[in-house]
């Protein structure tokens, strides 16, 4: 209204200065002449008006000659315009594929930024123009110059703010640069950190005034947020995928999640999205059974009235892997579980279980090894010959048999190497065998008790907990059945009064029995530095195959001990482990490949000779250094480009004294398009990036005034402009009104 009236914003008038072009003592002295003989003129008429009459009636005429006369005189406002029309305003524009989504007012996005923001047909870039020469720009994964008459295809599948940002400020650097103006549905997909390239904004003194466009969540949606899975794993490992969805607008709909394997169905959940639970986590297990790199792909049917389908999907890479893993078995006696545990995994072409047994004080029995000076002096005593294994199985031994080096070389088996400890129940395992003070205990999920106890012994049944039943480990019945009837397993020993578990630690099986006060732990895990950790609190796990109820075909104990082991060593990783930059890379995107190598103890190698080995999709190979990273120890880098969609085979390979060794992971590129997954309006973002330089944040339903009221570089060239105010619409007003009032006054009187 103010504007509507006075002709100009108010943030204008309180800025500027009003000023006459003519001289104001000649306005006075006109104003002063005009009023004198319009008082004269009344005094001498001698008409029935009275002295009240003549008073208002010269008032009145007074007044409208001084708007008349002002109008003459030409006012004007003077304001000084940091950068106007001289300045640069910088207009950066969201080219990418969210962009397309149908939520401003049921149109795309994309609508809304032609119709407003286009290089000289939008709404407010003609504002704009007439104060700014402007300067325009698109992003996605980066940004580049928009020249008058091109067009935005908003085909982008990566969004990166901050490097956009980080691009703009350099063009503009060179330019008087006023403010920016960012036109955006803020859903960033790279990570980018924006502190940085928004304090050289704050710096430079630029603001950044940001337009939203979008909705900040769908009303109709389902998305596949996150699917959490190993990277690795054996050959016919059963597998535990965490799949995270979000949906609004299906609460207790009905849905099927569904992975595929090269097209093949391996596993279907079908479960309802639960009310008032925006974020759900669905728990599959399966199963692959094809070795190689294998490209999963986990997806829910879209609703037919879903706003957007394509982040129904999502793909994960496996590397499943054909070979031997070898694990080492130490026990300190002679007892059942040795020989049924070795029973159990000998037809599991990818486990080998090198077994040490001690029959007597520095007497050994050896099984499963490879040569014959292989553990001669019994348990290793230096990282190279202990990590060499995968995973260690420590059974019915005492703590005092360790010396102090051994116990650390066995914590830092885990914490270090990244390997898989196992621990057993059994007469001199645990708290009982000492273990409580030594850094073995630090590592195991459960708490023991310093004081030893000798005189206890339960027969417990075993019972999976809550996490338990959809763990893997629990999962002992056959693929295809329902589950396993726990109340028909026979009864195990139990020596060892484990009630506490350590924070952060999984109870998946206990044991109940009458008298316990409380449930036994019997199998716990937990992930203690690179490695894996588990307690089997029973001595006598064979019983499940033994006992006189189990029938003779039952596979329980055999099920059991496998998928134990192979989860033991699963993920545990090499001397070379390779890290991909991104997680879903695109076409001709820049990816970084890092690699952490480490010598045979598993110390971080500096300054070797690494090289990264490229198998495209169509087989063509490429070979590139990569360069040691001298702010990391042991890490190497090589960037590269991917021309293809498909997925690239990238190895590494290491020279080391003992040997030339490779790592392999894959790397999909194109399975996914990351500007389909959060793509709704991410509001607090981009009020963030206005308000840390100073700018104003927009929704598209209040845009219009932002022409006027853009904030722009203080310190930039400043140019007056002199806006005329003969012609605002309020003196026209306020002339109608004086002489209709004086008309009226006449007529009211009898003076007409």
């Amino acid at each position: 209204m103010f504007e509507l009236l006075l002709k100009y914003p108010a943030d204008m008038y309180a800025r500027g200065e009003i000023v006459l072009s003519g001289s104001w003592w000649l306005y006075l002295f006109a104003l002063l002449g005009m009023g004198l003989a319009i008082v004269m003129f009344y005094g001498r008429v001698t008409t029935t008006s009275t002295a009240i009459d003549r008073a208002v009636l010269s008032a009145t005429r007074t007044a409208v000659l001084a708007v008349l006369l002002l109008a003459l005189f030409q006012p004007v406002l003077v304001v000084s315009n940091p950068a106007s029309r001289t300045g640069v305003v910088g207009i950066l524009l969201d080219d990418s594929l969210s962009m397309r989504v149908p939520d401003h007012e049921g149109e795309p996005r994309a609508n809304f930024t032609r119709m407003v923001f286009q290089p000289e047909e939008g709404a407010v870039t003609q504002a704009l123009s007439r104060r700014f020469e402007l300067r325009f720009f698109r992003f996605a994964e980066r940004a580049e110059p928009l020249a008058v008459g091109d067009s935005m295809d908003f085909s982008g599948r990566r969004t990166d703010l901050a490097k956009a940002l980080e691009s703009v400020r350099e063009e503009l650097s060179r330019l008087p640069a006023a403010a920016l103006v960012v036109v955006s549905d803020g859903a960033i997909t790279e990570a980018t950190p924006l502190d940085e390239v928004l304090s050289d904004f704050q710096s430079a003194g630029i603001p950044i005034t940001v337009v939203s466009v979008g909705q900040t969540s769908f009303l109709r949606d389902v998305e596949i947020t996150r699917v959490s899975m190993p990277r690795r794993t054996l050959k016919g490992t059963s597998i535990v995928a965490d799949v995270v969805l979000t949906h609004t607008g299906y609460d207790n709909e009905r849905v099927k999640l569904l992975v595929e394997d090269d097209g093949q169905l391996v596993a279907v959940e079908e479960f309802d999205l639960i009310p008032n639970q925006p974020t759900q986590t669905v728990r599959m297990r399966f199963t692959v059974r094809e070795g190689g790199s294998r490209q999963l792909r986990f997806h829910v049917s879209p609703f037919a009235d879903e706003l957007l389908g394509e982040n129904n999907v999502r793909h994960s890479v496996l590397s499943v892997e054909d070979r031997r893993e070898r694990i080492l078995y130490f026990e300190g006696e002679p007892r059942f579980e040795l020989k049924f545990i070795r029973r159990a995994v000998a037809k599991d072409d990818n486990l080998q279980v090198v077994s040490l047994l001690r029959t007597a004080e520095n007497k050994f029995y050896r099984l499963g090894i490879d040569e014959s000076h292989e553990l001669a002096g019994g348990f290793p005593e230096r990282p190279e010959e202990l990590f060499g294994y995968r995973g260690v199985i420590l059974g019915s031994i005492e703590a005092s048999y360790f010396s102090g080096d051994q116990l650390q070389l066995i914590a830092d088996f885990v914490s270090r190497r990244g390997g898989g400890l196992l621990v057993l129940g059994g007469s001199r395992a645990l708290a009982r065998g000492g273990y409580a003070t030594t850094p073995v205990a630090e590592l195991l999920p459960v708490i023991l008790e310093a004081k030893r106890m000798s005189a206890f012994r339960a027969d417990v049944l075993v019972q999976p907990t809550p996490a338990g039943r959809s763990h893997a480990l629990a999962r002992l019945a056959p693929e295809g059945t329902v589950g396993l009837p726990w109340e028909r397993l026979p009864p195990l020993t139990v020596l060892h009064p484990l009630y506490r578990a350590r924070p952060g630690a999984s109870t998946l099986l206990e044991g109940r029995a009458p008298g316990l006060p409380a449930p036994i732990t019997i199998l716990a895990e937990q992930r203690f530095g690179r490695g894996r950790t588990l307690v089997l609190n029973v001595q006598n796990s064979w019983q499940w195959q033994m006992h006189r109820d189990m029938p003779l075909e039952d596979q329980t104990h055999e099920t059991l001990w496998r998928q134990l082991l192979r989860w033991l060593v699963q993920s545990v990783p090499e001397r070379i482990t390779i890290n991909v930059g991104s997680g879903h890379v695109s076409p001709n995107e820049t990816v970084e490949i890092s690699a952490e190598v480490l010598d045979a103890s598993f110390t971080p190698l500096n300054n070797t000779k690494v090289q990264l080995v490229l198998t495209t999709p169509i087989g063509d190979r490429l070979s590139l250094p990569m360069a040691w990273d001298p702010s990391q120890d042991g890490v190497y880098r090589a960037r590269f480009s991917p021309e293809h969609t498909g997925v690239y085979e990238a190895t590494v390979e290491g020279r080391f004294d003992d040997g030339t060794l490779t790592s392999t992971v894959p790397v999909p590129v194109g399975a996914v398009t990351p500007d389909h997954y959060g793509a709704q309006m991410r509001e607090v973002v981009l009020r963030r990036v206005a308000e840390h330089t100073g700018g104003r944040f927009y929704t598209s339903a209040d845009v219009s005034s932002l022409a006027d009221e853009i904030p722009t570089n203080e310190s930039g060239p400043a140019v007056v402009e002199r806006l005329p105010l003969w012609d605002v619409p309020a003196g026209f007003l306020l002339l109608l009104t004086m002489i209709g009032f004086e008309w009226v006054y006449r007529r009211s009187r009898g003076l007409v």
